[in-house]
């Protein structure tokens, strides 16, 4: 099974190895599956280890994983999105402690070494999927709206530019509350978060073409490597060194969808 990340701004996919993680909480909340042998987990110091085929981990919870140095499949969650309200809804989960959702299917692991080519739409097409098997009650996604695709057009040209509300209404012609709230209906979360998610997969998206981290960093906007670090760390959990590896050995999608 190939190494994988695909970046969205609702989900983010990563396929591959990670180093075992000690006693920590994150605001970042992810479903965690064993690709071939099942992962280990604690919540406090002095609890026991368990084996988890699949693992929710919510934000905020304590929490060390061990993987044995196997290959883990993990999706995170962007918390503000409408995936992630419906996803906790549709399988009870828990917000407190760590639970094993064993009716979740494991199936879409085997579309990933399927995927060829770095062509977003590859991304696209395979995070839907997943929503889709996770979510089957989603809906069909929609043609977005042009105010916000043009809204989108403008950040996407500029991701190191923190355009505010306003002036990206005024470039479409809409008030700024109502383009708020076009923007997190077509998008399934709000326009602040989006403009975070876009800058990280610039950094992604310059790092697959050869940028060391501290260079994306700084021309995504970032004022250091450590800046961007202390952001991923916020919004996926891991350090970026972690799963950005510049070895050739990591296939890079970013989704523009979710």
């Amino acid at each position: 099974m190939q190494n994988l990340i695909i970046l969205g701004n609702q989900l983010t996919l990563y396929v591959g190895p990670l180093p075992d993680i000690g006693q920590h909480r994150h605001s970042a909340s992810a479903l965690c599956l064993g690709v071939h042998a099942p992962i280990r987990a604690r919540e406090t110091a002095g609890s026991a280890w368990r084996h988890y085929e699949k693992l929710f981990v919510p934000g905020g919870v304590e929490h060390a994983l061990s993987f044995n140095g196997q290959a883990v499949a993990v999706l995170f969650f962007e918390e503000q999105s409408r995936i992630y309200r419906e996803f906790l809804i549709r399988y009870s989960l828990p917000k407190t402690c760590l639970s094993a959702p064993q009716e979740i299917t494991k199936a879409w692991l085997a579309d990933t070494d399927a995927l060829q080519g770095n062509h977003p739409q590859q991304g696209d097409a395979l995070l839907e999927k997943i929503a889709l098997q996770l979510l089957p009650n989603l809906g069909e996604f929609r043609q977005l709206d042009p105010r916000v695709l043009r809204a989108i057009e403008i950040m996407q040209a500029q991701p190191d530019r923190n355009f505010t509300a306003q002036e990206l209404a005024d470039s479409v012609c809409l008030s700024a509350s109502r383009l708020s709230v076009l923007f997190a209906a077509n998008m399934g979360l709000p326009l602040r978060r989006y403009r975070v998610w876009l800058r990280l997969r610039s950094i992604v998206g310059l790092i697959s073409q050869g940028m060391s981290l501290t260079e994306a960093a700084l021309m995504a906007g970032f004022s250091d490597s450590a800046h961007f670090s202390n952001s991923c760390r916020k919004l996926l959990g891991i350090k970026p060194s972690d799963v950005l590896r510049t070895d050739g050995s990591l296939r890079i999608l970013l989704s523009t969808r979710l």
